[in-house]
Parts: C-alpha cells; sequence; structure tokens
C-alpha cells in the first residue's frame, strides 16, 4: 500500500490555488494537506480522506481532486517506498498474530485473492514496475469506479457543485469486471 502513498500537485492545479490564495492561505493548503489527508487501503479498495473548514473546502477539494486525478508516481519515490513496503512484509513475518491469520486467510479463502497478503510478497514488490502500479491506478481512477462522500458544513447543493466542478474531468469508464469464482471455507473437520 506504500507504493501508491506518494503523490505530487502538478504546477497548474498550484497556479490556479496561487490566483486565488494569498502566500499565508497557501501555507495554510499545504499544512492542512500534510495533517489531514490519509491513504487507505484494504483487500478490494482504496481510499482517500480528507478534512478541512468548510470555507477550505473548494480549494482542498481541487487540490485533493489534483492529488487523485494526476498523480505522477515519480520512479525515484516507488524505488524508495519498494524497500519500506519489502521491511514492513520482512518484518510481518516476525509477528505470531500475523502469522496465523496469514494462515487463516488461506483457509477460509482457497483459490481467491483475498488469501493473499494485501502488502504483497517480498517478490511480488520487488519485481512491479512503476508502469505496472500506473496502469493499475488508471483503471481504477475512472467515474464508475469512484465514491465521493462529503459531510459537515455545507449544503447538499453546495457539496454538489463542489463536486461536479472539481470532479468533472473523472475518466469515464466502469469499475474493473473481476471475474472471481465464488469460493467456500474450506475448514478441517472437528
Amino acid at each position: 500500500d506504500q507504493l501508491i502513498d506518494h503523490y505530487r500537485i502538478d504546477d497548474d492545479t498550484w497556479a490556479r490555488l496561487a490566483g486565488r490564495l494569498d502566500e499565508h492561505q497557501l501555507d495554510e493548503v499545504t499544512f492542512v494537506v500534510g495533517t489531514y489527508t490519509c491513504l487507505a487501503m484494504a483487500f478490494n479498495s482504496f481510499g482517500l480522506q480528507l478534512q478541512c473548514l468548510s470555507q477550505d473546502a473548494d480549494a482542498m477539494l481541487e487540490l485533493f481532486a489534483d492529488c487523485l486525478l494526476n498523480a505522477t508516481l515519480p520512479a525515484d519515490e516507488v524505488d524508495k517506498q519498494r524497500v519500506v513496503q519489502i521491511a514492513g512484509i520482512e518484518q510481518q513475518k516476525e509477528q505470531p498474530m500475523f502469522l496465523a491469520q496469514e494462515n487463516l486467510r488461506v483457509l477460509l479463502y482457497p483459490g481467491h485473492p483475498y488469501r493473499f497478503n494485501q502488502s504483497g510478497t517480498e517478490q511480488s514488490v520487488g519485481g512491479i514496475a512503476r508502469e505496472d502500479i500506473e496502469a493499475h491506478f488508471k483503471r481504477l481512477v475512472v467515474a464508475g469506479n469512484l465514491v465521493l462522500s462529503i459531510f459537515g458544513d455545507i449544503t447538499a447543493g453546495e457539496a454538489r457543485a463542489l463536486a461536479e466542478k472539481v470532479f468533472s474531468n473523472v475518466p469515464a469508464g466502469d469499475a474493473p469486471k473481476r471475474d472471481l469464482a465464488a469460493t467456500s471455507p474450506s475448514l478441517p473437520a472437528r
């Protein structure tokens, strides 16, 4: 999950923000983004979360959308995160609870992707190319595969207008098709 953790904000977005915000506000934007965004990963999804004040919603959501839609995935960052990811996988193998959960997943989900460690293996992480990550990311980040939730001190109309403005250039497409055979747990007899 660390491999897509680093995003770069493109020059066009900074220029648009700089045209609307003064230096102090830009500093606040970068501070807030650095403090209140997070990347969440699960077996079959990933998510980005942003928290900001309603008065900053326009600029923050534009920055947020830019991070999602224009992720550059620089090769040097991918290489750095690959080392971190592999170290994390090796560390997991030293934890008895992780080993027990890994064995349980194999028993519960034979033949299903849920049986795999979502962090990958040393071999899979070591062998994935930056281009593979980018292609996978582009398959996932399409209009038919995104969910946007906005809540707080904002009306439904304001949220809709803001979302339509900021996410109007999301690539068209449907959620990727998954061809997973139904599996039944294969638990040992008692």
